[in-house]
């Protein structure tokens, strides 16, 4: 039986699309359709953070510095302002508690990354604190 199991032993494949998802969100950054793009990677990327590969944790973390570079401060603010508290939480634990020295060296680039666009939108510092 063919079937693929992203969530178990196929996980290198799970892995690869979230990584081409990020470079093709990278590349539609100027484009209107980015903003849905970006939504609907992070949901994505939410669902599966916590999945028990390595490989897979970092590509998930690469989407989320991927969603922060490529959208203006503006529609990153518009876009996760619900759940920016959730991320910011969820960065803290990988940086203080992954096993993964990759997981955590973008956890922190991740929360880099998202503070630099809060500031320049806001002017100050509101979020932070790892």
């Amino acid at each position: 039986q063919n079937v693929f199991r992203l969530l178990g032993d196929d996980c290198f494949l799970l892995e690869a699309l979230l990584l081409t998802l990020s470079t093709l969100l990278r590349g539609a950054g100027a484009y209107p359709c980015a903003r849905p793009m970006a939504r609907a990677l992070c949901d994505l990327a939410w669902v599966i953070r916590f999945h028990p590969e390595s490989v897979v944790r970092r590509a998930v973390l690469v989407c989320w510095g991927t969603v922060a570079r490529a959208l203006s401060s503006t529609v990153v603010l518009q876009e996760l302002a619900s759940s920016l508290d959730d991320v910011y939480d969820w960065l803290g634990g990988v940086l203080a508690h992954d096993a993964d020295d990759g997981c955590q060296a973008l956890a922190a680039a991740c929360h880099a990354l998202l503070t630099s666009k809060l500031r320049e939108q806001h002017g100050a510092a509101s979020y932070g604190g790892l």
